[in-house]
């Protein structure tokens, strides 16, 4: 299954709430010592159907179609 909240999410919620879990035990350890440092995140949600790739984050006016070459 994919999506849901809680046991039931998928694994890109998973992934994202991790990742700023991480974030934010970081920024509370670096406020502790006086610390200053930032983040970035980027990610990038792919479908290769028919041999087609796609993004899935850009907009349907925004997404070419790029060939999967072997």
């Amino acid at each position: 299954m994919s999506g849901g909240t809680g046991p039931d999410a998928g694994i890109i919620p998973r992934v994202n709430a991790e990742v700023f879990a991480r974030i934010d035990k970081y920024k509370a350890a670096d406020a502790a010592e006086g610390l200053k440092r930032s983040f970035t995140v980027t990610s990038s949600y792919l479908e290769i159907y028919n041999e087609k790739l796609h993004d899935l984050l850009a907009g349907k006016s925004k997404g070419k179609s790029l060939e999967v070459k072997a």
